[in-house]
């Protein structure tokens, strides 16, 4: 189960790099506060996907750009 608190971090970075950035800068920014495995932040991004407060978008293989729909 994710914790709220991981979210709440991930959308700070999200709101301080204007509401667009890719995943690996935000789990450079998230990480740096808190131990969060690359794995639990994938899974991060997708509960924040299917409940509407993020889009995110397939650049490459192994890049996302991550956009905030709304603040929840």
């Amino acid at each position: 189960m994710v914790k709220s608190s991981l979210i709440y971090m991930v959308l700070e970075a999200l709101k301080r790099r204007g509401g667009s950035a890719e995943d690996e800068e935000l789990y450079l920014d998230v990480s740096k506060v808190s131990e969060l495995t690359r794995n639990t932040f994938m899974k991060l991004l997708m509960k924040l996907e299917i409940s509407g407060i993020v889009r995110v978008y397939r650049l490459s293989k192994d890049r996302f750009k991550v956009e905030l729909v709304s603040t929840g």
